[in-house]
């Protein structure tokens, strides 16, 4: 009976995700909506350890702090960055695999590549992400439901009976703003701005610096300056 009930609760889950999937995903609420359901289906099934891109991006759709597993690993990454770069911002002290690492942070390829495979381990389709501008639009509605959420360095309980503990030399904090572009970005001829993010990060003794990503697709005939999505305020 239990096994039964469990298995229910499973298929009741992955249909809630399948259903809001097949929708034009247009608006913050939805965006909130997929990742809760993504989030009870790892938790249920033990899963977070195995996509720990998605667990950490759906924790932070849900919570006013972004904390939890995920954070201490993308935390870390960027308080070396800040003790490496100096006053001066100058990247080309980073190693290669850092400006990597951090480059697919700031773009979220990493929480793209974990939602895939999970779609694909449920069986789902996963167009969502295939199709630049449904995936585009899914992560402006998204940037817009973490921005002021700050992800911050403490002690913080993400499954049963495991605390994480963050220390970290230089920051504080980390906090997203989303922009309707990055004034001075270079942008391709053949390429249309969606929307831009700046990825905040404020030290111990207050200094802040920021790393900046715009996002775009692919410009088609029909495009003559349209808005894809509303303007963020």
């Amino acid at each position: 009976m239990s096994y039964r009930c469990f298995q229910m609760a499973r298929e009741k889950l992955i249909d809630n995700i399948d259903g809001e999937l097949r929708l034009d995903v247009a608006t913050p609420r939805q965006v909130v909506y997929i990742l809760v359901e993504v989030r009870k289906f790892l938790e249920q099934q033990k899963l977070q350890r195995h996509f720990p891109a998605l667990t950490f991006f759906c924790n932070w759709a849900v919570h006013s702090k972004g904390v939890g597993l995920g954070a201490e690993r993308i935390l870390k990454r960027f308080d070396k960055v800040h003790g490496l770069v100096g006053p001066d911002g100058d990247v080309s002290r980073l190693s290669p695999q850092l400006q990597q690492a951090i480059g697919q942070t700031v773009n979220l390829s990493k929480f793209k590549d974990d939602l895939r495979n999970f779609l694909t381990s449920i069986n789902l389709s996963t167009s969502l992400i295939d199709e630049p501008r449904r995936w585009t639009a899914f992560l402006a509605n998204y940037s817009d439901v973490i921005q002021d959420c700050p992800l911050i360095s403490n002690k913080s309980k993400v499954i049963p009976q495991e605390t994480i503990n963050i220390e970290l030399a230089h920051l504080k904090t980390i906090t997203i703003k989303r922009e309707n572009q990055i004034e001075g970005a270079q942008v391709a001829a053949n390429q249309q701005v969606v929307f831009g993010t700046r990825w905040i990060l404020t030290a111990k003794n207050g200094d802040t610096g920021e790393f900046t990503m715009q996002f775009t697709v692919p410009k088609t005939n029909t495009d003559t300056a349209p808005e894809l999505l509303p303007q963020s305020s």
